[in-house]
């Protein structure tokens, strides 16, 4: 087990209280001493502070003491342990209860209530100085938040010296093997206790019942856990009710997870919930991807939106696979891209995402060419999402989609615009299309974790065995005809771990199918995670003239805001969000792609990217920094999308409910950089 304390400004909330001595940490950082604010009946002296409060008769229920107030916005969300060397004499009172002593009190506000953790109260005389310790899990909505260190309701002397505040993680041992998690680490908070290297969360009944998941919490330090699914394991018993059900119901391991491109907004994965009540203990476990972006990821032992009592005991985290998955094909050591030479000589490719097939137009084409425009993804979507497993039904569907395409050659080709065929739409689709369910049990669980946006062909033999037959059609109807551009294999495969087949294994497969037929045309391979720029995390294949598609829609909160969102919508513009990065962060951003691209010779190709037409500034600024990168890394593009929705049309502006046509921001940015292609 490796811990780790580092220095934080200051930070709050919810409380396990433990005696240092039972802790084992490394300090990556030092706080040192902390700068204390004394009242009335503290003074500062040359080794520390104390605390003196004189003697009277019906002491009143104050704590007094030298005291300290963090930033809340500096510390929400984070675990901290404060701790001081203290000794104490002749402290007594009037009053019984176990509050009544010398201590380290926290007190904060999360929810419009105010909460009390603390050290066990000390009582009488001790001249030995000891080492005192609380774990606080600050909560990301506190209000306010207070540390003292004093004398409640009590009189006496209580010295303190070297108060210390340290942000605390718990990781993986050095070889990041299976580590065990101290109960005894774990931040309490208000309704937990210890015993026995049981931990007991105990939540008092409330009808209705707010949807927050009180609980014991860790934050863990992801430092070995990078690019990796990350399993945390033991044992739970329970007794717990609720006033209303749901999927998310009931006691769990939850992870809370942070990421740099969300602008901190939260991620969940936890265990399966449980309610009722078992005697016996039960085997338990969260499964937690962890990306390179993720910034924080804390635990929390409890239950969510229910009452009663979950004990934990015997906790531990492994790692269990690589976030993406592994192929099982290799690449040679030093391994470089092929491209023929017609493809290393053409000209850069810059255009649009099509209208779906049953609404493009030729008119469509030539107002795209009046743009300047050379390239167009034609995304073969729309119509088939009711029975994507139906093969028979899917065949046909797609072979109109290609006859609307062939249709439209002439027009194509009198203005010289390329196509990519994207099969946007998969034989199969995702499960969370069409009515047949997981037929596996390894589907079950990819769904389980992946949610039902992962692709049914991905899991299932016969999706897998359609697919690689629809691209071998594909490819032997377009194999001679110079105005495809390249085949878009698959739109954003998105899974959390293994699957039957892995993304980039069925990509492969079908690449070398389509390579048997057109030994040519360029094939676009796209990553996991919704091929992402961002999350980029692939391994090439070695075939000729593969263009390895990204999509950039980074940061999200810019380019989606509004979408799919009533409430920004009625409130707009007071919830518009403004671009706040810059040319060079967003080249950062999409570092794992450059670097691939120098490491591999690789041709990169951007599938889409975008900002809806109410973005406050416009959007003309972020697109002529985005862009502007292609351009230097020499991309290929396609803006998503022409005519497919106002929402991102460029030939649209105005606010959400109130569309306009018209010249505006995005569309001169791009007609700039349309001007470069050549005809």
């Amino acid at each position: 087990m490796k811990l780790v304390a580092k220095s934080m400004g200051f930070r709050t909330l919810w409380i396990g209280v433990i005696l240092f001595s039972v802790v084992t940490i490394v300090c990556a950082a030092s706080a040192g001493s902390l700068d204390l604010v004394c009242d009335g009946n503290s003074k500062k002296t040359a080794d520390g502070y104390v605390v003196r409060v004189p003697k009277r008769p019906q002491m009143t229920n104050t704590t007094a003491g030298v005291t300290l107030s963090p930033d809340c916005k500096e510390i929400a969300g984070k675990q901290i342990r404060f701790s001081a060397e203290m000794r104490y004499t002749d402290i007594g009172s009037d009053a019984t209860g176990n509050h009544v002593g010398g201590k380290i009190l926290v007190a904060f506000n999360n929810g419009g209530a105010t909460r009390y953790v603390t050290t066990p109260a000390l009582v009488g005389t001790s001249k030995e100085w000891k080492t005192y310790s609380l774990n606080v899990e600050v909560p990301v909505d506190v209000k306010t938040f207070s540390v003292a260190y004093g004398i409640q309701q009590a009189y006496g002397t209580l010295e303190v010296r070297n108060p210390r505040m340290d942000f605390v993680t718990i990781g993986l041992h050095d070889d990041a093997s299976k580590t065990a998690i101290p109960v005894s680490e774990i931040a309490l908070g208000w309704n937990g206790k210890l015993k026995d290297d049981i931990l007991t969360v105990t939540v008092p009944k409330r009808v209705p019942m707010p949807n927050q998941t009180p609980g014991a919490t860790i934050t863990l330090n992801l430092d070995k856990m990078r690019d990796s699914l990350i399993m945390v394991s033991g044992k739970i018993r329970y007794d717990v009710a609720s006033d209303t059900t749901g999927y998310h119901i009931g006691g769990k391991i939850l992870a809370v997870c942070v990421d740099a491109n969300t602008n901190g907004k939260p991620s969940w994965f936890g265990s399966e919930p449980l309610v009722g009540k078992s005697g016996e203990w039960k085997e338990i476990n969260a499964i937690i991807p962890v990306y390179p972006t993720t910034e924080s990821v804390n635990l929390v032992f409890g239950m969510q939106q229910a009452w009663g009592t979950v004990e934990f005991k015997d906790l531990s985290m492994e790692i269990i696979a690589p976030l993406d998955g592994t192929p099982s094909y290799t690449v040679p050591e030093n391994f470089k891209c092929e491209y023929s030479r017609e493809v290393l000589a053409a000209a850069p490719r810059r255009g649009f995402m099509s209208p779906v097939p049953f609404n493009i137009t030729a008119d469509d084409i030539r107002e795209m060419a009046k743009w300047n425009v050379n390239l167009i993804r034609y995304q073969m979507v729309d119509g088939i999402a009711h029975a994507p497993e139906n093969v028979e039904a899917y065949t046909a569907w797609l072979n109109k989609c290609l006859a609307k395409l062939d249709s439209l050659m002439p027009v194509l080709k009198e203005n010289d615009i390329k196509v990519i065929i994207d099969m946007h739409q998969t034989v199969g689709g995702r499960y969370s299309q069409g009515s047949r369910p997981p037929q596996n049990d390894a589907a079950r669980q990819v769904v389980k974790l992946s949610g039902k946006g992962a692709h049914r062909l991905l899991c299932e033999a016969d999706m897998r065995q359609a697919y690689i037959d629809a691209w071998k059609m594909i490819a032997t109807r377009y194999k001679d005809n110079p105005t495809i551009f390249g085949y878009d294999l698959i739109n954003e495969p998105t899974v959390i771990g293994p699957t039957p087949f892995h993304w980039a294994d069925v990509q492969y497969d079908v690449a070398k199918e389509i390579r048997k037929i057109d030994p040519e045309t360029p094939i676009m391979f796209e990553g996991n995670r919704a091929a992402s720029a961002v999350y980029f995390n692939v391994r090439p294949i070695p075939l000729k003239n593969i263009f390895y598609e990204i999509h950039m829609y980074h940061p999200g909160d810019y380019c989606f805001q509004g979408v799919n969102d009533k409430a920004y919508v009625a409130e707009y513009p007071k919830r518009a969000v403004r671009y706040t990065m810059d040319r060079e962060s967003l080249r950062a951003s999409m570092g794992r792609v450059i670097d691939f691209q120098k490491k591999y010779g690789a041709k990169i190709y951007v599938g889409e990217f975008t900002a809806t037409r109410w973005v406050p500034d416009g959007g003309g600024k972020y697109l002529d920094d985005l862009i502007s990168l292609f351009e230097e890394y020499h991309w290929d593009w396609t803006f998503h999308a022409f005519r497919e929705w106002n929402g991102f049309s460029p030939e649209h502006y105005g606010p959400p409910n109130d569309p306009k046509l018209g010249d505006n921001p995005r569309k001169a940015t791009l007609l700039k950089y349309f001007k470069r292609n050549l005809k």
